[in-house]
């Protein structure tokens, strides 16, 4: 599929022309938990563990992962760089001075191009946001920030333990920091939400100054609150042939100039409980491109009050 005729603003594209070429994105993991996690049980939906890959399960120095994750890309096909993606738990969630460790052992490593950190609204006191200041200007830094919903109904109920003022607070910071691209994790299909519900929750974020969503559909994953609930039947999943036209209701509520860094969850199979579609991100990415023909429209066609 050639991205120039995408109708979204697909992160693909966007890294070719930001670092001339095609980058890979290197998961480290640091091994810290979540304090959400730790402190309230964490969201109802999460599995801190089941993101990472096993060669990551261990306490290797961050230089040696990000070195030993280059060489893995590397070797399936040519990369102009990597990002550094710091995702496990709240990474923020620690001293400063362990953070800016961390970041310069991986700012050390030949190929690095740029850094990527997951974080929550509530873990972003000034001191790091002075460190992230710092860094983003040496490379660019991606910040992705948690907030799924924007309704508070269905943050209590998946247990956030922030609101949505909170992440417009985290956004409106961050976004003023030079170098700094704050990107907002948002989920479609979460308990008690109808495709309305969704919609305004996109309205919602369009007005803030992101630089770009990743978009997930909901997983049930093995051991968590979320299976207790699925197994009851208490929630309904989206379907595969569903989420689609879902999907492109909420990207034409976003600006055209919003960065979709994802479009779909990718939990791994061993502990995905539900929902098994039979279609592969590519597929969806295929089916994303019909609807948008069939409607004759484009991210960021109601953005704006369209």
């Amino acid at each position: 599929m050639d991205p120039v005729t995408l109708p979204w603003n697909d992160v693909g594209g966007f890294l070719r022309r930001q670092f001339g070429g095609r980058v890979s994105k290197v998961l480290v993991n640091t091994g810290r938990p979540c304090p959400h996690h730790v402190s309230s049980g964490g969201c109802v939906f999460c599995d801190e563990e089941s993101i990472l890959p096993s060669y990551l399960r261990s306490s290797l120095p961050v230089a040696e992962q990000v070195r030993r994750g280059i060489e893995t890309r590397k070797r399936r096909s040519a990369i102009a760089g990597c990002i550094v993606y710091f995702q496990r738990g709240t990474y923020t969630a620690a001293p400063v001075e362990v953070l800016r460790r961390e970041f310069e052992e991986a700012l050390a490593v030949d190929g690095v191009v740029a850094l990527a950190v997951g974080t929550r609204p509530d873990c972003l006191p000034t001191p790091v946001i002075e460190l992230l200041a710092g860094l983003a200007k040496r490379r660019p830094l991606f910040v992705d920030v948690g907030l799924q919903s924007a309704h508070p109904e269905t943050l209590d109920r998946i247990r956030r333990g922030h609101d949505a003022a909170d992440f417009e607070s985290a956004i409106t910071r961050l976004a003023a920091l030079p170098g700094v691209l704050p990107i907002a994790h948002m989920i479609l299909g979460l308990p008690g939400e109808d495709a309305p519900m969704m919609r305004a929750s996109f309205r919602w974020i369009a007005r803030l100054p992101l630089h770009g969503v990743k978009i997930h559909h909901l997983q049930v994953v093995r051991g968590t609150p979320l299976e207790d609930d699925y197994r009851a039947g208490r929630i309904q999943l989206i379907t595969q042939e569903d989420y689609v036209p879902l999907l492109a209701d909420v990207l034409e509520e976003l600006p055209a100039d919003f960065v979709i860094h994802r479009l779909a969850g990718d939990q791994p199979a061993p502990v995905l409980l539900a929902p098994r579609w039979t279609w592969s991100k590519h597929q969806v990415r295929q089916a994303l491109t019909k609807e948008f023909k069939r409607r004759d429209t484009r991210q960021g066609a109601r953005a704006g009050g369209c």
